[in-house]
């Protein structure tokens, strides 16, 4: 066994000490935080008990006859009682906090070595695949090398899809604002749109949302192209957005009728809605195949490890 195979043999057994130490730390210091809440309470119960045994010192005979609390002697004495066992259960539960801060210390040391031994344990570890790979001899090496090679495969898709991701998003972002710009566009006329401080302002909306449709367009070419280099292929995304470009130059150049603007409208929405949820469906299924990616660079994370942290070696 190789002293680093050795230290890390070592760091093992260690941790799964530390580790159980771990789990009654916060045991204990959940405990030590609730006695502490109780400990105020009873504070105040003290203080309480020694308020009545004072008030009840300054009250006359005739005054206690009259509250029927019976001889004045009786009385004092009950109260101090209450008091004196009010004022044991403080000392005994402050001479257990006491004890439990004292230990919480001395865990929280231990506790904090947990960190170092975890971080001293994966550079051992680096150390060791190092040396695993560096000698043709070593008979992990193929194994480990195995590993190594599908899971820069495994991260290099990932990354990539991750991109592709984005560049859905934006797309989507994008559409939905050219929706937004739109509103209730597929319903307005030639005369609703030109009429007045309102129809310019609808104008002024259904050019907003050109704007969004068309740099949407061109997102849609980046997205393409992050679809292809994770080799996934969809057909119909591009947006149909015809020969719209100015619907102020349509208006008032009084070259179509009503109708055919609410049209040109309707298709251009249509458009953008049916590629905005193709759009969608995608990233959830590129999402899906991203997870499944993580899990088996994980997976193979864990047969690495294995390796590495042989301890029969």
């Amino acid at each position: 066994m190789s002293s680093t195979a050795g230290r890390i043999n070592e760091i093992i057994k260690e941790l799964t000490i530390a580790e159980k130490t771990e789990s009654y730390f916060s045991e204990l210091k959940a405990l030590y935080e609730k006695n502490l809440k109780d400990y105020d309470v009873l504070i105040a119960q003290v203080d309480k008990e020694l308020e009545d045994v004072v008030q009840i010192e300054k009250l006359s005979v005739k005054g206690l006859f009259y509250k029927a609390l019976g001889s004045r002697e009786e009385q004092i004495e009950k109260e101090r009682q209450e008091y004196l066992v009010a004022a044991l259960k403080q000392k005994e539960m402050a001479h257990q906090l006491e004890l439990e801060k004292y230990e919480i210390d001395i865990l929280g040391q231990k506790v904090t070595n947990l960190g170092l031994l975890k971080s001293e344990l994966q550079n051992l570890k680096k150390i060791r695949e190092k040396e695993i790979l560096a000698n043709p001899q070593e008979k992990l090496r193929p194994a480990l090398l195995g590993i190594a090679n599908e899971m820069d495969k495994l991260y290099g898709l990932e990354v990539e899809m991750v991109e592709a991701l984005k560049a859905g998003d934006v797309c989507v972002s994008r559409m939905n604002t050219a929706l937004s710009h739109f509103g209730s566009a597929k319903n307005w006329g030639q005369w609703d749109m030109v009429g007045g401080g309102r129809g310019m302002i609808k104008h002024s909306s259904i050019d907003q949302g050109m704007r969004e449709a068309f740099q949407a367009k061109n997102d849609l070419m980046r997205f393409r192209k992050e679809l292809a280099d994770i080799g996934v292929s969809y057909a119909g995304l591009d947006l149909n957005l015809g020969q719209v470009n100015s619907f102020m130059d349509i208006i008032f150049d009084n070259l179509i009728t009503d109708w055919i603007v609410q049209k040109r409208i309707k298709n251009v929405l249509s458009s953008v809605e049916s590629v905005r949820d193709k759009v969608t469906v995608i990233l959830q299924s590129v999402d899906a195949d991203r997870k499944k990616i993580v899990e088996k660079y994980r997976d193979y994370e864990r047969q690495k490890d294995a390796i590495l942290m042989d301890t029969n070696l």
